[in-house]
């Protein structure tokens, strides 16, 4: 990257946490800034900013702007720009964690934009995936159970809202998260997982959901929390075969597996 593009990006972070100025041009300076400044930290092979620009800081900031509720362009902007900040060095810490992950996680289910002209409406339909793709690199930042806990802890009680637009935009990002905690490589599952019997039935509800989407979202969701239970106790899917039906995608009304004593062991 060009010396001066990174200059010009570390500018305008330090211009913003410093005036904090709240301009929709200021603010968006500050978040199309974030990226590049850590891709080129990145490519230098140095996964900080240190000690210019503080990861901690840098993030605390990005949930004040989502947390007044900003217009969709301006949330997208802060979803990519704490993607981006998850890739370095140190990972968060759990007092500015969760309130990333309740902003962030609030602020996109729980968004009512029809009202929003037509040429912000393709942002608005990516909202959802910036969402993962952020979860996911929370997650990769400490590949551990209990990050991924504190994850679906802020993405459960979403699952039972009202709205059932708010229900689906949860569910996407639950079995999103789950999926990608059952590909990370190092994936550390060893710690107990109290709560895990929950997101079972809380997953097991959608399945005979008459939404097909829905529905099938939930099984891979099911698939992907036996997966880790079965890590978490030194097996794999092959060593459990009587767990699972033999019809998984033609029969909604099985709760992704036969034997349904067994869902207990979940828990």
């Amino acid at each position: 990257m060009d010396s001066r593009v990174e200059e010009g990006a570390i500018y305008d972070i330090e211009e913003q946490l410093h005036t904090r100025d709240t301009s929709p041009a200021a603010l968006q300076r500050f978040l199309l800034a974030v990226p590049p400044a850590c891709l080129a930290a990145l490519q230098r092979g140095e996964d900080t900013l240190a000690p210019r620009c503080c990861k901690d800081t840098m993030m605390a900031r990005i949930v004040e702007i989502m947390e007044d509720s900003p217009p969709p362009l301006v949330l997208a902007d802060c979803l990519n720009a704490a993607c981006s900040l998850s890739t370095l060095q140190p990972p968060l810490q759990a007092q500015l964690l969760s309130p990333l992950l309740r902003a962030a996680v609030g602020q996109t289910v729980s968004g009512d934009w029809q009202q929003e002209p037509i040429h912000t409406q393709q942002f608005i339909r990516a909202l959802p995936v910036d969402l993962q793709a952020l979860l996911a690199s929370l997650l990769a930042e400490s590949p551990d159970t209990a990050r991924l806990q504190l994850i679906m802890e802020h993405l459960s009680p979403w699952l039972e809202s009202r709205l059932p637009q708010e229900r689906a935009r949860a569910l996407g990002s639950t079995t999103a998260l789950l999926g990608v905690a059952t590909t990370l490589p190092g994936f550390e599952n060893s710690a107990d997982w109290p709560r895990m019997g929950h997101h079972v039935a809380q997953l097991g509800l959608f399945i005979s959901d008459p939404s097909e989407d829905v529905s099938r979202l939930a099984r891979k969701g099911v698939h992907s929390l036996y997966q880790l239970l079965l890590h978490h106790r030194g097996l794999n899917i092959h060593q459990a075969e009587d767990l699972w039906c033999r019809h998984y995608y033609k029969e909604r009304w099985v709760l992704a597996h036969s034997n349904t004593v067994r869902v207990g062991e979940a828990d």
